[in-house]
């Protein structure tokens, strides 16, 4: 079961993920203001019980993710 208030910490953590993207070109620094822009608005719709419009900001941010493929995470691996 997944309630509001964990919904709402994921997007946060994503809300996170998505300001570190790189911006070095001008088409991904505007990619990433989309995608935050959108994170922010699809919490929004979640949280006011606009589910159904949550798949219009997750096309959107779909629509722009190209501009980061092959970015590397960041991410360390422990073992």
């Amino acid at each position: 079961i997944l309630d509001w208030f964990h919904l709402a910490m994921r997007l946060q953590h994503l809300t996170q993920v998505a300001s570190t993207m790189s911006s070095d070109t001008p088409e991904r620094a505007a990619a990433k203001v989309v995608i935050v822009e959108e994170v922010e608005r699809l919490r929004w719709r979640l949280w006011n019980g606009k589910a159904r419009d949550a798949g219009i900001s997750l096309d959107r941010i779909r629509g722009v993710m190209h501009q980061f493929r092959g970015e590397a995470d960041g991410r360390r691996s422990v073992a």
